[in-house]
C-alpha cells in the first residue's frame, strides 16, 4: 500500500511525460483553491493523490486530504494541504516540486508514524535520521567553506 507522498511522486512522474496532464492539474488546483477545502473541486483535485497504483481510492487518505479526518484546523496538516494545492498552480514547469512541503502528511494513516515537524513518514520497523533545519544549514555552510578553502 502506497502513501500519499508516494502517490504524489507517481503523479509527478506521470506529469513529466504529458504537458496536457500538467495543464489539467494546474486548472484543477486553481479550482480547488478558488472554491475551498470543503468544495467538490477540492475533492476532485485531492482524489488523484488518494488513489493507489491500482486505482483504488483509499478513503483514509482522501479524508486526510479533505481534512474530514479531524485534521481540518490543525495548522501543520492545513499547511501541507495548502502546499499540495499551491504547488500545482505555481506554473506549468513546477510539477517537479509537487511534493514540496508535504512530508509527513501521512502521519497516522494506515499505521504510518512520523515526526510531523522534521521528516517524511517511514514504516514502523525502520528509523529515520532526523535532521533539523539548523543542522542542514550548518552542513551547507561547512561544504561551502571547504570549497572556498580548496580554491585558495
Amino acid at each position: 500500500m502506497s502513501t500519499i507522498l508516494n502517490n504524489i511522486g507517481r503523479k509527478r512522474t506521470e506529469m513529466s511525460r504529458d504537458k496536457i496532464l500538467i495543464g489539467q492539474n494546474v486548472a484543477a488546483g486553481i479550482a480547488a483553491m478558488r472554491e475551498g477545502v470543503r468544495s467538490p473541486a477540492w475533492e476532485y483535485y485531492m482524489t488523484q493523490f488518494a488513489r493507489d497504483d491500482d486505482g483504488t481510492l483509499d478513503k483514509a487518505k482522501l479524508a486526510r486530504l479533505m481534512g474530514s479526518d479531524g485534521t481540518l484546523g490543525d495548522p501543520i496538516m492545513d499547511r501541507k494541504r495548502a502546499y499540495l494545492v499551491a504547488n500545482s498552480i505555481c506554473g506549468d514547469t513546477t510539477y517537479t516540486f509537487l511534493d514540496y512541503g508535504c512530508d509527513s502528511i501521512d502521519d497516522g494513516i494506515n499505521g504510518a508514524v512520523c515526526d510531523r515537524f522534521l521528516s517524511p513518514c517511514i514504516p514502523e520497523n525502520q528509523s529515520a535520521g532526523k535532521r533539523t533545519a539548523q543542522n542542514s544549514a550548518r552542513k551547507i555552510v561547512r561544504r561551502t567553506a571547504k570549497k572556498k578553502a580548496v580554491k585558495k
